[in-house]
């Protein structure tokens, strides 16, 4: 599993996350078993704007929004 989010996107996610929280995931459009989620947070301009990704080879992504709810300060609700 890799995580990412960088210091810029972890500013982001507190400023924008109360607006709300979407979440976006891919399986096997390769021929690869590896799955993507993206966490995107609402803009300004009521779109999506990713602020994490996780590129993983299951699909739990509970380790995921914990370890972005962990360095984001609890913006996440469980």
């Amino acid at each position: 599993m890799i995580v990412a989010q960088s210091p810029v996107l972890k500013i982001t996610l507190p400023s924008f996350g109360p607006k709300g929280v979407r979440v976006a995931s891919t399986r096997e459009t390769t021929g690869h078993a590896f799955h993507l989620t993206t966490l995107m947070v609402i803009d300004e301009f009521g779109s999506g704007f990713p602020v994490a990704w996780c590129l993983s080879n299951h699909e739990e992504s509970s380790v995921f929004f914990n370890m972005i709810k962990k360095n984001s300060g609890g913006i996440i609700a469980k």
